[in-house]
């Protein structure tokens, strides 16, 4: 009665572990892209400043607050 116990537990370990797997490739492209698209975005932020800066006549606290609001979301 134990070693049958036993087998479907190991069934179900090597199971769990496959649906992880697969979940684990399926996610990796998605977040990988989302880390580089966020990773873009905080240098495009960056180069923002330089022309907001001149343009719009904002203060180094004022955009602070901006950038820091954009990036909360």
């Amino acid at each position: 009665m134990q070693l049958s116990t036993l087998a479907a537990g190991e069934a179900t370990s090597t199971t769990v572990d496959r649906v992880f797997r697969k979940i684990a490739w399926r996610l990796m492209p998605i977040l990988f892209l989302g880390y580089l698209f966020a990773f873009l975005d905080r240098i495009n932020v960056g180069y923002a400043q330089l022309q907001m800066k001149d343009t719009l006549g904002f203060s180094d606290a004022v955009y602070g607050l901006g950038a820091g609001i954009f990036f909360l979301s």
